[in-house]
């Protein structure tokens, strides 16, 4: 009996989790305390339930965070570019002719070419870029 409301009670935690992604509220949920999710991520096949039901979160929030993007957050959008794209990372060099050694380029080619990416993305200029400005 007790197996069967442990059951019970995890299952409702999971699908709390998947929706709302906080420890707090999927507790209260599932009418146990937050310690006891943490004593249940002992089980190695509760804890794989639980990373599988918190990604199925982070996914809503992603889907959520693209289609704010598109909608209109240039912030947002530049944010989620940087992550997929990594050319649109504004704390990564811009690219270079392949077998440029970084070493060789001097910083004002580099600056003109990272100055004409931002332009390509829409900026005025570089300092626009990394100031989040837009």
């Amino acid at each position: 009996m007790r197996e069967l409301k442990t059951e019970i009670a995890q299952e409702k935690f999971l699908k709390s989790i998947a929706e709302l992604a906080n420890i707090s509220e999927a507790a209260k949920a599932a009418g146990v305390g937050r310690s006891t999710h943490y004593h249940w991520l002992k089980d190695p096949e509760y804890r794989k339930r639980f990373l599988e039901a918190r990604e199925m979160a982070y996914d809503r929030l992603e889907r959520a965070a693209f289609e704010r993007a598109l909608a209109g957050s240039d912030r947002l959008l530049t944010f989620l570019l940087s992550a997929y794209r990594p050319k649109f990372r504004v704390d990564v060099p811009p690219l270079v002719a392949s077998g440029d050694d970084l070493a060789d380029v001097p910083d004002d080619k580099l600056m003109a070419e990272a100055e004409a990416e931002a332009r390509a993305m829409g900026y005025q200029s570089i300092a626009e870029l990394w100031g989040g400005q837009s």
